[in-house]
């Protein structure tokens, strides 16, 4: 993914599906692509940069566990509500 200039949404989807850690240089994520990622590996996690309530309850779903640093956070029970909404 370094040497792609253009990174279209499409680019970045195939990219993640065929190796998670592409996840680290996709410059805009989407919650798609970085569904995509921890579907393809799990621990690809640590490459979100905005974990938002839908990534967050994909990666819940999958056996991930947030940490309790990370959960506070993000907002603890506030965020936690937020994702029961999804």
């Amino acid at each position: 993914m370094w040497y792609v200039k253009d990174q279209t949404p499409e680019i970045c989807l195939e990219a993640v599906k065929q190796n998670a850690s592409a996840l680290q240089c996709v410059e805009n994520q989407t919650d798609e692509i970085c569904i995509a990622a921890i579907n393809n590996n799990i621990y690809a996690i640590k490459f979100v940069e905005n974990l938002t309530p839908v990534v967050c309850k994909e990666y819940l779903n999958l056996g991930g566990v947030i940490p309790d640093f990370i959960f506070d956070k993000l907002g603890g029970k506030k965020f936690l509500e937020k994702i029961k909404e999804v």
